[in-house]
């Protein structure tokens, strides 16, 4: 699985953790914070939503490769801060002493996972 296919599984499963984990008053902290629209209202595009944000900061927390987050870093600057906020501790990421990438872009979720060149066989 590359980088890319792990940060949308850990983004899936982020939404279920973040739905049992996360109380009202922990979304609207992380809403006013992120400066964005909704948690999650229907009526919000789905870039202004924070549980979309919270999403993949949870998933860029857990993955051990850097990747940029596919929402651009609004008000919430880092994105270690954004994920201490929502889980109260650092991410993994950074503990194991994987790059932090504070969502530089070193990928993006909107770009597929490219399928590698076969091996150079000329030797």
């Amino acid at each position: 699985m590359c980088a890319v296919e792990a940060m949308v599984v850990l983004h899936e499963i982020a939404h279920a953790w973040a739905q049992k984990e996360l109380t009202d008053a922990d979304r609207d902290a992380y809403v006013i914070a992120g400066g964005f629209e909704s948690w999650n209202s229907p009526g919000t595009d789905w870039s202004d939503r924070g549980s979309e944000h919270a999403a993949d900061t949870i998933a860029w927390g857990l993955l051990e490769h850097p990747l940029a987050m596919s929402i651009p870093d609004g008000p919430i600057a880092e994105a270690n801060a954004a994920y201490r906020l929502l889980t109260g501790t650092d991410a993994p990421r950074l503990v194991m002493g994987a790059p932090p990438s504070d969502g530089s872009p070193t990928g993006s979720l909107r770009s597929c996972c490219a399928t590698p060149p076969p091996p150079d066989r000329t030797n």
